[in-house]
């Protein structure tokens, strides 16, 4: 059977018509799974500080006694305790820490004959159901089972943290989760596959140090098992890197007036020195080094701070609209010094983070059924659509002044998604992360290549822009999911590049509704984050949804419905049957909310809505609509309320034309009106007092 066949009949079982008697008679997948998992489960608490929750959730890692929970303050006081399954509350000791691991290791001192066993590692891979299990908010009390989520394995990565910054809580392996677990009291809960083992503890709330995005994550089951039997690597510093040879000077100053989280402008370069024999200019943009990419002052500073004379060291900087990849050699004795232990670190290389360490995986295996298959076709529709998703940076520009999350994450900070959608290099993505026009921008294809791209246009109805990638023909493109397909309950999968890995995080959801946002927006509950704005929503058979934005039903801005991130409300815009928008981006048009630019009334003598005032500069003040004017039709739609205009208008945008007609006096005129964009939606709303994305054109 070929695999268009097995897609075609896992959809119709999963999209199919259910009726209620089958829908009743569905197993709970992971009702066994959960029920063994309570009995091993327990409520920590402990002495709060200051505005930090004394509780958390933990796991029971042994028969006598012992229990695996987060790191905290709230462990620091003699008031640690354990609540069991039964409800029975115990005192607890600490055993053992590891800050690295954000990790503590309790004893209860008494038999503990339900307990996770920790050997057995799941087998589970991206795209697998998992389950998490915590006291996510304190919601249980005494004996009351812990609170259950459902979701996917979206990554496994690895994080480096700085501890020294106060959104950092762990640096090592992890498993993302699109399950929503960065929740007061979830640290120190459970992960776990569908045939009940272990995929990690669930780990305190942190953000990615790369995008600034809060992480759903579980620390993984061998990292756990480590700490647990004490052998892994105790420290109290993220580990840096180890190379023989002398620390490296490049002979660069740096531009440092505008603050450590300015853009990394080069100052001056010292004459004879390693940077100037490579070519390196005042007023450059440092863009990375060594690989890892450098957007601020600090990052710049952090990233010499590990470099040494025993290694090639490959640096690309920003002249103008121009990358330029720049090389400082070795030291050839540092190099020869460096060759006589290097070969190790070659050998040493870890199993690739995307895949468990164990091969048991015969019981997952044996999962079968319509909701256990998903994961695999979800993945083969990921593989179809990955090679059109690519990273995008960005470099330099105006440090914003709005749009932060919830104190998380400046807009425009990061790296985030787009989509490849011609063969000769349009890519779209999220208007969210240009707003402070970058000065660079580039773009990682799905084989690491880098190109450099310009914006071409934007649209503020949709926060969706246009860019052109350079020197590039024959790309791959997606095949978009027809609007008239597309129905409630499909099953939806997001895919994300930003969470500091170009490998793509995923998210599995429905499709929540259709014809959002004034028509155009899809909606789904898979888990959408500003790291993955811009990226695909894509269907089990690889066909592409539709592009995810951030949008509000009431917001005109391109940071506009960011606070749902993450909630299970996510918004994406289908490109399918879309030429004319492709058109007006290429030719370079901005599009934005369009109104008629009156404001009415119910009209108390008839039908129609009585004009109240006219906005200046509005196509209503260009044809001269006046005060007492009545709007009796729009589009031959007769107007019984101002829900009918606003219905007719929100669906369409600056530019677009409609027929109006209107009574004055005793006369009906009926007139062409140009729509003009709404005044909240224009330009200067992102980056006040500047033309806002001039330099990227």
């Amino acid at each position: 059977m070929s695999l268009r066949h097995v897609i075609a009949l896992v959809c119709f079982g999963l999209f199919g018509s259910i009726s209620s008697e089958s829908l009743l008679a569905q197993e709970n997948h992971f009702r066994d799974v959960i029920a063994q998992a309570q009995l091993k489960m327990v409520k920590v608490s402990g002495a709060k500080a200051g505005n930090v929750d004394g509780y958390a959730s933990g796991m029971i890692v042994s028969n006598d006694g012992k229990i695996l929970t987060t790191q905290g303050v709230f462990l620091d006081g003699n008031q640690v305790q354990v609540i069991l399954p039964d409800g029975q509350t115990l005192p607890a000791t600490v055993v053992r820490r590891d800050r690295r691991l954000q990790m503590s290791l309790l004893d209860v001192g008494v038999p503990t004959p339900h307990f996770f066993d920790l050997e057995k590692e799941s087998a589970a891979r991206q795209g697998d159901w998992v389950v998490a299990i915590s006291n996510a908010f304190k919601v249980a009390d005494k004996d009351e089972p812990l609170s259950v989520m459902m979701g996917v394995i979206s990554l496994r990565t690895t994080i480096d943290a700085k501890l020294n910054e106060r959104d950092v809580a762990y640096s090592g392996p992890l498993v993302l989760i699109d399950a929503i677990t960065s929740n007061p009291g979830a640290a120190g809960g459970v992960v776990l596959d569908g045939a009940g083992l272990v995929v990690g503890m669930i780990g305190r709330i942190i953000d990615s140090s790369e995008t600034n995005t809060r992480l759903n994550y579980a620390v993984p089951c061998p990292e756990v098992l480590k700490f647990i039997q004490g052998q892994s690597e105790v420290s109290t510093e993220p580990a840096r890197r180890k190379n023989a040879g002398q620390p490296l000077d490049l002979g660069l100053k740096i531009f440092t007036l505008s603050g450590r989280s300015a853009a990394p402008y080069v100052d001056r370069v010292t004459p004879g020195g390693l940077a100037a024999a490579a070519g390196i200019q005042p007023d450059d943009l440092v863009v990375s080094i060594a690989g890892e990419k450098v957007n601020s002052v600090s990052q710049y500073t952090a990233a010499i701070e590990n470099l040494t004379d025993a290694e090639d060291v490959v640096i690309v900087v920003a002249r103008k609209k121009e990358l330029i990849r720049v090389l400082i050699p070795a030291s050839r004795s540092a190099t020869d010094a460096g060759n006589s232990s290097g070969n190790a670190d070659l050998n040493s290389a870890a199993t690739s983070p995307n895949a468990p360490t164990s091969n048991d995986d015969a019981a997952l295996a044996a999962l079968t059924g319509e909701f256990w298959s998903v994961p695999s076709v979800a993945r083969t529709a990921l593989e179809r659509v990955r090679p059109s998703v690519v990273t995008i940076e960005s470099f330099g520009g105006i440090t914003a002044t709005e749009g932060v999350i919830g104190g998380i994450r400046k807009q425009g900070e990061g790296n985030t998604t787009g989509l490849i959608i011609s063969s000769d290099g349009l890519v779209v993505t999220s208007l969210f992360n240009f707003v402070r026009s970058p000065r660079i921008i580039t773009v990682i294809m799905a084989d690491g290549q880098r190109k450099t791209a310009t914006i071409l246009g934007r649209d503020l109805s949709r926060n969706l822009c246009l860019l052109q990638l350079q020197d590039v023909t024959g790309l791959p493109t997606p095949e978009w999911v027809s609007r008239q397909e597309i129905e409630v309950g499909q099953y939806a999968v997001s895919l994300g590049v930003g969470y500091g890995d170009t490998r793509p995080a995923v998210s599995v959801g429905i499709i929540s509704a259709v014809n959002r946002i004034g028509g155009r927006a899809l909606q789904t509950d898979a888990n959408i984050s500003p790291a993955n704005y811009g990226g695909p929503l894509v269907a089990l058979d690889g066909r592409v949804f539709g592009v995810c934005v951030p949008l509000s039903p009431g917001g005109l801005s391109s940071s506009a419905g960011v606070e749902w991130y993450d909630s299970g409300i996510g918004f994406a815009i289908s490109l399918d049957d879309m030429d004319w928008w492709i058109q007006r981006m290429k030719a370079g048009e901005d599009i934005f909310p369009g109104i008629i630019g009156v404001t009415v009334n119910d009209n108390p003598d008839g039908p129609g809505l009585r004009v109240v005032r006219t906005i200046p500069g509005s196509a209503a003040a260009q044809l001269d609509l006046q005060k007492d004017d009545v709007l009796l039709a729009v589009n031959d739609v007769p107007l019984k309320s101002q829900a009918d205009l606003m219905e007719i208008v929100k669906r369409m945008t600056s530019g677009d034309k409609l027929k109006l007609q209107y009574r004055r006096g005793e006369e009906t005129h009926d007139v062409e009106v140009t729509l003009t964009p709404h005044p909240d939606s224009q330009p200067k709303s992102l980056i006040p007092g500047l033309p806002p994305l001039e330099e990227l054109r």
